[in-house]
């Protein structure tokens, strides 16, 4: 079986526990998205609020610290204490029902998430990642899904 790779990250990300954000940051939480091989993970620090010094450095090693990464590395490398924290999730990709690119306001813009058990919407801290990037990770999320769901020929 193939190691787990970390597909996507994004600093700064806030995640609401509703299917869209609100005006207010009163019960959200601070945090990184992964996308893995595998997994969707957002590492929360804990709390609403802004604490990049700890996102910054505390929740990743290895290098990988950025804004926004694409590309490929291995899960051995990150720092998953932060699962621990209040406000983090880490599902399996076969476990997101549906992944969509959003808009509230022509200036909102945000990942609308839907999971089995609920549904949640992730946006950068600043306001919202552009509507390109946004789409670039639903994409990347049903790509994955499809490569799991697809059985190994032999």
């Amino acid at each position: 079986m193939a190691e787990e790779k970390i597909i996507f990250i994004s600093e700064r990300m806030r995640l609401y526990n509703r299917a869209k954000p609100t005006e207010t940051r009163i019960g959200t939480f601070l945090g990184k998205l992964i996308i893995t091989s595998e997994r969707f993970l957002f590492l929360s620090s804990g709390s609403s609020k802004i604490l990049s010094e700890m996102v910054s450095n505390k929740l990743i090693l290895g290098g990988l610290i950025g804004e926004l990464f694409f590309g490929e590395s291995l899960t051995k490398d990150l720092n998953l204490k932060a699962l621990k924290n209040d406000g983090s999730i880490a599902v399996g990709l076969d476990e997101i029902e549906d992944i969509k690119a959003s808009k509230k306001f022509p200036f909102v813009k945000y990942l609308a998430v839907k999971l089995m058990d609920k549904e949640i919407c992730l946006m950068d801290d600043a306001g919202g990642l552009k509507a390109p990037v946004l789409k670039l990770i639903e994409e990347t999320v049903l790509n994955q899904k499809n490569l799991i769901n697809v059985p190994n020929k032999k």
